[in-house]
């Protein structure tokens, strides 16, 4: 149960974050005017020359080894869709100072200029410094990012939650070379947690984890629709189920992923983003409990007027051996929400779906929504050859929110969201992202 005391200072920091971000809203409107241009096609023009542009710590190699061309190649209109997605994708750069221009060079030349420039070493933005860790301090967490700090393309994060549920973690970001950035990490966590009653038989389901995290991951951001995924990662814990004496986990996930997405309004499609991943996880503790998983979503976002229908449809499947601290976890406001009810879901299978309407305030940046939250999960009855499926029941949630758009570029949202198929009384956040 949360206490009156907490959500007062909840308040008290989104209220905080919008008078910091209304007091710099016109001077970031004035740079947005400021940065509209018309675009003049240069398709089909040799580039003749790459020019590099405020950049003082960042050596220009770690720019040059991420551009999709070369001097040389013929210049096409897709480059510049997947220059911008790898240079943020290295998250070195402060996004609201990154263009690209083409001038023309005599005939049938043309010049590229690269426009970046190097954040703080400690942050991108002040705002976003100070609203992200008043944020943070609220909840009982810290995390620092140190941005490229020699010039070599790394950025590293140090952090951790105190509290219930600890935890700390060390990640490095690594730019490579061709859309490729490496991520490394460890990480110490210790997590309690329970769950829905599955049914009137059986106790709630319940774990007590203590473990390590060491993880390795690629991703590539191919052209300017397609990015791909790879990772490892290693598990140990202790780990109690239900109650039981804890036992030794031993576990090495291997992983890949692809995500297609057409980000802009053309020939009357929307945007639109499609992602898929599959998992093979390997028991390194010799009880043979190996499994897999394979997951998927599409989401599409509809303009109507000044209006936007945002759909996402979601789905996943976890064989048998998974397991309960390994499942998929429904509800609340997390990756897979229903934000009328609690994280209280777990299980082998998912299906979910959401829908957002939202509607701006006139010509200000805020932004009223309206949402519909719906899933349903499924689980087996036991890890052996004689078990089966149950499910909970179907659930569909319905809430209201607000969004300002700061001039940090991530939305400030507060939801608020009831059950429609069983009572849980009325649910909140506040919280930065869409």
């Amino acid at each position: 149960m949360e206490k009156r005391g907490e959500r007062g200072t909840r308040l008290f920091s989104a209220v905080l974050v919008l008078i910091l971000s209304m007091a710099v809203l016109p001077l970031w409107q004035a740079s947005a005017v400021a940065a509209a241009e018309t675009v003049e096609t240069y398709e089909g023009l040799i580039i003749a020359e790459i020019v590099i542009v405020g950049n003082t710590r960042t050596d220009d190699s770690i720019i040059l080894r991420q551009l999709p061309f070369k001097v040389g190649d013929q210049w096409t209109d897709a480059y510049t869709v997947t220059t911008m997605k790898r240079l943020l994708g290295t998250e070195l750069f402060d996004p609201m100072n990154l263009k690209i221009t083409l001038e023309p060079m005599g005939v049938g030349a043309v010049r590229v200029v690269i426009r970046v420039s190097d954040p703080h070493v400690l942050y991108n933005d002040p705002i976003e410094f100070a609203a992200m860790h008043v944020q943070e301090l609220i909840f009982s967490s810290f995390y620092q990012t140190l941005h490229n700090p020699f010039g070599t393309g790394t950025d590293l994060t140090v952090g951790g939650r105190w509290g219930t549920n600890p935890r700390a973690s060390v990640t490095l970001s690594q730019s490579l070379a061709a859309g490729w950035v490496m991520g490394s990490g460890l990480t110490w966590s210790k997590v309690e947690a329970s769950f829905y009653r599955r049914d009137p038989l059986t106790p709630a389901p319940a774990y007590n984890v203590n473990g390590i995290q060491a993880q390795l991951s690629f991703d590539n951001y191919a052209t300017d629709s397609m990015q791909y995924m790879l990772g490892a990662s290693y598990r140990y814990a202790n780990t109690s189920i239900g109650g039981t004496p804890a036992l030794a986990q031993h576990y090495l996930l291997v992983g890949s992923g692809a995500q297609w997405t057409n980000s802009h309004w053309t020939n009357g499609w929307p945007a639109f983003t499609t992602t898929g991943r599959s998992i093979g996880v390997f028991d390194l503790s010799g009880t043979g409990s190996h499994y897999f998983s394979v997951s998927g979503s599409a989401s599409g976002e509809f303009e109507i007027g000044s209006t936007v229908l945002s759909l996402t449809a979601a789905g996943g499947f976890m064989s048998k051996k998974a397991p309960l601290n390994h499942q998929y976890v429904m509800g609340g406001f997390g990756s897979l929400p229903l934000r009328g009810h609690a994280a209280g879901f777990i299980g082998n299978a998912y299906f979910s779906g959401i829908l957002e309407y939202h509607v701006p305030v006139f010509k200000t940046p805020l932004w009223l929504i309206g949402f519909l939250d719906s899933g349903r999960m499924w689980y087996y009855t036991g890890a052996g050859e004689g078990s089966e499926w149950g499910s909970y029941n179907w659930q569909v949630d319905f809430g209201f929110g607000l969004a300002f758009y700061t001039p940090i570029g991530i939305p400030l949202r507060f939801d608020i969201a009831r059950s429609i198929t069983d009572y849980q009384g009325w649910k909140w956040a506040i919280y930065f992202g869409n």
